[in-house]
């Protein structure tokens, strides 16, 4: 069965943009006491850099870093400003890929996110299988926020070659509060 796009291309690019307003990308790129400690416990100013724009990325848009890209200009310039590092050092921690993916799965617990393994995918395929027909419109709303929130992170995800999803306690929690018949399940 072909695979239904939720947004499409213009509306994905929008959602994933980096604001352009210089207060908005303080908000959001302001490192906590804590991030910047753990950011110093790397060696060499290029692995404190890079664990930072990592955790930035995770934090928002709540995607990884591909391993080819580099980062938006003006957050790995406030990023930079707030470790006293400079921002050329960007390129030496672009090098090593394997440093990126030991940092990742370094993060992904400090910030709450799980590596996408497969013994979930069939929670996956039994909130893609949700019978609509149902008539308790709760269920299905929770079921469709679920569903658009796994394939967000699983196209998110595949797109930078790390099999890594967003799912958080929250999503279980909603998750929970459906009936079998909504997780794809016999009665």
């Amino acid at each position: 069965m072909p695979r239904r796009e939720l947004l499409t291309s213009s509306e994905r690019t929008e959602l994933l943009a980096f604001p352009t307003d210089e207060g908005e990308l303080i908000r959001l790129y302001t490192l906590t006491k804590a991030d910047l400690t753990f950011a110093r416990q790397h060696r060499g100013d290029h692995n404190r850099l890079g664990i930072a724009v990592l955790i930035s990325y995770l934090r928002y848009p709540g995607r990884v870093l591909a391993g080819d890209e580099n980062p938006h200009r003006p957050l790995i310039d406030i990023v930079a400003g707030q470790l006293g590092v400079a921002v050329d050092v960007w390129e030496l921690y672009a090098e090593r890929d394997a440093t990126r993916r030991s940092h990742l799965l370094e993060l992904l617990p400090r910030l709450g996110m799980e590596q996408f393994r497969d013994q979930a995918l069939p929670i996956h395929l039994g909130l893609a299988r949700f019978d609509s027909s149902s008539d308790d419109a709760r269920g299905r709303s929770r079921a469709n926020r679920c569903r658009g929130a796994t394939e967000t992170a699983d196209r998110s995800s595949s797109s930078c070659g790390d099999r890594t999803s967003m799912r958080r306690s929250d999503d279980t929690r909603t998750a929970e509060g459906l009936r079998d018949t909504h997780r794809g399940s016999e009665p």
